[in-house]
Order: structure tokens, then sequence, then C-alpha cells
């Protein structure tokens, strides 16, 4: 809820309030200090909206907003329980002006009306506000704002949000609906028993009563609705309050209590006060000059709905309004004008009869006819009748006659026409005085409107188990209805329930089920029946092996199987044949190989392996090398294995033969050596060929004999010579 545009307003009489201002005297930091505030009484005026030197550094708008929050907040249920508002936070001086125009506010809010004829407190501590104390009951406060949210969704139907309308049609519009909506409380008016409810919005929107404060403050409320710039204006000089709007930066002044005159005619609507300047307003209103006279703008004051006798309509983005025809002095038309400003007449009404007037006391401005609208239709009155024109079909109907109780005389006609919530009323003129007693005994009504076609507003979130409220508008008459009840289930994703499965020759079953995810009921059951599966065989091959036959094994989880796809064995496959290196003289050797698939091997005779050579198998027998001292007596000797006679062993050194001897043993005295040599034992033939073995090596084997001949060994040498002690050494 905002409040920028309200605490501007300047305030009449009817709100207006004696505030007790704060005292010079000093109090401790940390002392609250309570202070009274009242509620104004008749006569009394508020000082301006935005006293001199109040704190405009202060957080206003969160201190404002504490205290709509806190004035309609249910959770407090005791009866006349005190409303406590903390504003210690929002930083405001302890000074005569702040304390002003927070009363001016509490006094002032259309949206305030529960606690704004009731006095409040406030408290200090040291030189900040602390708390504003409000007596009264939040839930029963918060069900009366209910309803003035009601009133307002009903009268901002349409013109809310509806970029097509100019800030002055939206103006016109709320003007018109809030007059036809409303009448005076004159009744009370003349008997001085107004009760607060009239002086304040909650009258004229919810109880459709009030006074020209209750008026001001609910247009002030609808315009602010809107965006649209406007203040509460008031005049000492005629005790009465009234409505300044800018629009385009222009100041126009707007009265709809002065435009829905008393007693009030169901139905009439008059524009001689709507959107004026001070000069033409201070002319309608008794020549009142004590408020600004800066609205100099003279724009609309010929606006086309001047002259128009009842409520302006808007039905499907054109406007129709009432006034005398242009094309036949014995008619009314009803205009029809679009959105460029393009105007026509749309259908011409009879006037009335002539009637003798001295009988009572109608008023000459209470013939014309009345227009209202439900949907599409344009509901008027003409002469007894109630008819109706539908502006897309052009389709004119009758669609009540009134009982003859309101027509005792031919002289008495319709003058009265009003639908509250898709009930039409029809007054007559039938009685001699007029008041709000014959308006009431000369009223009949029917019902027009099913609320067929309805519009969501508002609609809480619930479900099965939390109950949805919701609030529609009937798109035709506009009525507001609430309804409450528990929501919809929420599905959840269906699954599968009571599973009996198939088995590979038998069918099953299951129940597809939809639950609720709140409370768990089945909100949609099927049972699907399944077929049986079949058998599913998994396969197992066994190939074929060199000895064995291979086969498929198929087998079913069930227990089910059978074997086909037979193979032949595939017998052994030898390709890598190995010699085996045993051939001898007398026989060719053999060669085997390894099954390709299988351990298996085969052997076979390897042809042309006979072995010509006859020391293939000889093996010479020696150390390879020596390591001896110096001057060492050395004899070197070798044997043989398999050497066959003829052949012989012999020991080289380089080149030189130094010995040979049998085919199995030779041996060659060196003597004393004082340096390193290398011997080479050989077997040979008679010719001293070099014999070969079986893969055609030399039959030959080096002896490295290495000697000692460092310093200290031959110091040692030479001493065992002395003693004829030399070392002998056999290689």
């Amino acid at each position: 809820m905002k409040y920028g545009k309200i605490t501007k307003s300047i305030v009449c009489f009817l709100l207006a309030v004696a505030v007790l201002l704060p005292g010079s005297g000093a109090y401790a930091a940390s002392e609250e200090i309570i202070h009274k505030c009242t509620p104004p009484e008749e006569g009394e005026y508020l000082s301006v909206p935005e006293p001199e030197g109040m704190d405009t550094n202060a957080d206003w708008d969160r201190a404002f907003n504490l205290v709509f929050n806190a004035v309609y907040n249910d959770t407090v249920q005791s009866e006349n329980a005190d409303i406590t508002v903390d504003i210690s936070s929002c930083n405001i001086p302890y000074t005569d002006a702040n304390i002003e125009y927070i009363s001016n506010h509490v006094f002032s809010s259309p949206e305030l009306f529960a606690v704004s004829h009731k006095s409040y407190y406030y408290s200090s501590i040291g030189n900040t506000l602390s708390k504003l104390y409000f007596s009264g009951n939040p839930a029963e406060n918060k069900a009366k704002y209910a309803e003035c949210e009601d009133a307002v969704e009903q009268l901002l139907y349409e013109i809310k949000g509806n970029n097509a309308l100019t800030d002055v049609d939206k103006c016109l519009l709320l003007h018109d609906r809030l007059v036809s909506y409303c009448e005076y409380d004159y009744a009370n008016y003349l008997s001085d028993t107004i009760p607060d409810e009239s002086y304040d919005a909650y009258g004229a929107l919810v109880k459709r009563t009030a006074v020209c404060n209750g008026y001001a403050l609910a247009y002030m409320w609808l315009l602010d609705e809107l965006g649209i710039e406007n203040y509460l204006i008031s005049s000492e000089q005629i005790q009465h309050a009234f409505t300044r709007v800018i629009i385009n930066s222009e100041a126009y002044y707007s009265d709809t209590t002065w435009d829905d005159p008393v007693w009030d005619v169901p139905g009439r609507v008059k524009h001689e006060n709507f959107m004026l300047s001070f000069s033409a307003f201070s002319g309608t209103h008794k020549g009142a000059t004590d408020f600004s006279d800066d609205a100099t703008s003279t724009v609309y004051e010929d606006y086309y709905s001047a002259d128009s006798k009842a409520q302006v309509l808007y039905i499907n983005g054109s406007f129709y309004y009432l006034k005398e025809s242009s094309s036949n002095s014995s008619k009314y038309a009803v205009y029809k004008r679009d959105m460029s400003g393009n105007e026509s007449e749309f259908f011409l009404i009879d006037k009335y009869m002539s009637v003798n007037t001295s009988s009572y006391s109608w008023t000459n401005y209470d013939t014309a006819p009345k227009i209202i609208n439900i949907g599409n239709e344009i509901i008027y009155t003409c002469a007894r009748q109630v008819r109706s024109y539908n502006v897309l079909t052009n389709e004119d109907k009758l669609i009540y006659t009134p009982s003859s109780e309101l027509f005792p005389e031919n002289n008495y006609r319709l003058i009265g026409l009003r639908q509250i919530d898709g009930k039409i009323y029809v007054t007559s003129n039938n009685a001699t005085t007029f008041d709000s007693a014959t308006v009431s005994d000369h009223t009949e009504s029917f019902v027009y409107c099913n609320h067929s076609q309805k519009e969501t507003l508002r609609q809480t979130e619930g479900n099965c188990r939390t109950p949805v409220y919701k609030t529609e508008i009937c798109k035709g008459c506009h009525a507001i209805t609430h309804s409450s009840g528990y929501g919809n289930h929420i599905p959840g994703a269906s699954a599968k329930e009571s599973v009996v499965p198939s088995t590979c020759t038998e069918g099953g079953h299951y129940d597809n089920v939809v639950r609720c995810t709140v409370c768990s009921n089945i909100l949609n059951s099927e049972t699907i029946i399944t077929p049986p599966s079949g058998h599913s065989y998994s396969i197992s091959v066994t190939p074929p092996t060199c000895t064995a036959s291979g086969y498929t094994i198929h087998t079913c989880h069930c227990g089910d199987s059978y074997t086909d796809s037979y193979k032949n064995p595939l017998g052994h496959s030898f390709t890598n044949y190995k010699y085996n290196g045993d051939a001898t003289p007398e026989r060719d050797g053999t060669e085997t190989a390894k099954c390709d698939r299988c351990s298996a091997t085969d052997t076979r005779i390897k042809e042309g392996t006979k072995i010509t050579n006859p020391t293939y198998a000889a093996r010479i027998n020696v150390r390879s090398s020596a390591n001896i001292s110096y001057r060492s007596d050395v004899t070197v000797t070798a044997t043989a294995d398999n050497v066959p006679s003829g052949y012989c062993l012999a020991i080289y050194d380089g080149g030189t033969e130094l010995a040979t001897g049998t085919n199995s043993r030779v041996s060659y005295h060196v003597g004393e050596m004082r340096s390193s040599r290398t011997f080479t034992v050989k077997i040979i033939d008679a010719n001293k060929t070099v014999q070969t073995d079986l893969n055609n090596n030399l039959l030959q084997r080096t002896i490295q004999v290495n000697v000692n001949s460092g310093f200290f060994a031959r110091i040692i040498a030479w001493f065992r010579s002395l003693f004829g002690s030399l070392p002998k050494e056999e290689i």
C-alpha cells in the first residue's frame, strides 16, 4: 500500500484534528513518555499536510507501512486489542512538525479508515519517536479492508491496466461509477446523526452511503490505484471536501458529491463539477475561494460528458452516454464515442409523456431516462418499461415491465435505474414527496445477470488438504464473489502396483495407479494384462576342439534349454616343426611340432639330417683362463671327449704348434712364465686341419694365462728363486 499521495492531502473539517503537540520539557534518554492525539471534531482543521520543519530524512514510507500492517494484522484476535507499532527504526525525531505530519496521515488516509476516527497514542524516548498505539480489533479491520478491496476491484474493472484509456477517461469513468455506486447520507445529515463510517472510504465503498469526505476519500483511493496524482481538498467557507486532480501537469477540481445531488435518484449522474478550473469550480460552489487558484485550464469544461444525463458507460472500447438528441427534439439519444473522439447517435429513446407535476415534488432533471450496462447490453428506462439494447447485435428488447403498484395512475413513470451485483432496481415517481423512504417504497427489482462469465481476480494456492480461496468478478455486472473449498488432488506419476509378473508361458497383470502426492488417495487405476513373456534364452557356445565336437546350448531363466549348431572336431594342426638336434652318423634326426590349437605334439623324422661330420660330438675340456704368480713353472693340459680315432688334440701359441697329443689328451710344459700368454687347444686331423662340430663351429678353445708381473710380485719371485721354491702351476 502506498501513502505518498495521501499524506499530501489538504483535509476538510470532517477530518480535522486537535493534535496534542509535545511540550518543551526535557526527558531522560531512556524514559518512554506517552502522549495522546485525538481525532478531529466538526469544525476543526488540520494544518498543511507537510508542516514546515518536518524531517525529510526520516523513513516515512517504512513508518506508514508499519502502521498499515499493524492495523490490519489479523493475527491479533482479541476484541479491542491494543495495536502497537514500533517505529523506532524509522529515525523520526520527536518534533512538533513530525507529530503533526503523522496525525495528518492517520486521520486522512483512505486506507486507514479503521483508525481515523479514534484517538491514538505515541511515545518518545529522548528525542526520538518510539511507538504508536491504536485501539481496535485488527481481525475485524482486515475483514473490512477486504470488503473495500472488493469494491475497489469492482469499480476499477476494465479501467485499471487499460492503456487504451487516457487519464481523463479513467477519471471520468471512476467519477461516474462512484456517483452511481454511492449515495449521499442525507437522512443522517438532516437528523445530525452521521456515523463515522460515512466520513471515510469504507462508508462510500462498502456501505454505499457517505458524505463529502467519504466520497472524496473513496475517489482518492481509486485514483491512487491508477497512479493518477490527486489531493483531498477542503473549503472552510462551505465546509466541504472535494478532489484536486493533476493531468499533464495541469490542475483541475472535481466534486463527486455535488454531482450526486440529494435526494438520490438511482442512476442519476451529473457532470457539472468534473475537471473544472478554479474559476469555474468556485462558481458552482457558492463562490468559495479558500483553496489554490492555480487551476487555470478550461480544456475539459466543455467535455463531451458535460450534458450527459446519466452514467458514461465503457463497453468494448467505446463510450456510451445519454443526452438529448441533436436530430430529434422529442427524443433522447444514447451516443457512441470511439477512442479517437468520433461520436454519433447510437439509438434513440422516447421522452417521457408530459405530466402534471403540481401534485408532487419531482424536479425536472429527474425526467431523463437512466442507463446502465451489463456486459454488452445497455439497460435503459423508457416510460414504464425497462429495455435492453445490445451494442454488438443492435437488438432492442423489452426485459421488464414493473407491477401496477408502481403506476397507479397514468402520469407516473420510471425515474430511477440501478444494478447491484446483477440485480436491477427500478424506481417510479409514485409519491407526492421525494425522500429516501419514498424511493425505497417505490422500487422494484429483478435479477438479470446470471454471472455466467467470470474472471478470477485472486486465488490462493491449495490442494486436497489446503483450502483454496478464490475471488472472482462477473464480466457482465461486475459482481464480486468469494468461494472457498479444498483444491484439487495433485496427481503424481503413474506407478505399477499389485504386480503379478508374466512367465514364459503364462500371462500376468498389474494395476497402473495414479495417486495424489498430498493425500496418497488413488486418483486413477487401470488393470493392465501382460502377455506371456516367451522364453528368453541365453546362449552358451562350446566351440569344437581338435578331438571334440562343438555345439550351442540355449538356456532360458525358467530352466528350459536346447542344444543345436553342432560342429565336427577340427583335428590337429601341426605347422611349425622344430628340429630336435638328435641326428647321429647312423640315422637322421627328428623334428617336433605343437598343435596350433591344443597342447598335442607330433614328432617325425627329419630327412637328410644324418651326421656326416665324425667330430660333431667332440668336446674340449680346458680352463678358459688362469692367474699365476711371476716366474711360475707352468704346464698346460687339455682333455677331450668323443673324439674319434685318427684325430688328436694340439696346443698352439698363435700359429705355432707347441704340442700334439692323443684324441683324448694333450699336455705342454711351458716352463717359467714372466709374462701373460694365450694358448689355443685344437682338434686336428692328420693334415693339421681344425675340425668342426655339428653346427660347423671350429673345435678349438683358448686359454688365457695372466702373469702378475708387478714390482712386489717380482721381488717375491726373486726371493723364491734364491731358495729354489718357485711355484708350479698346471693349467
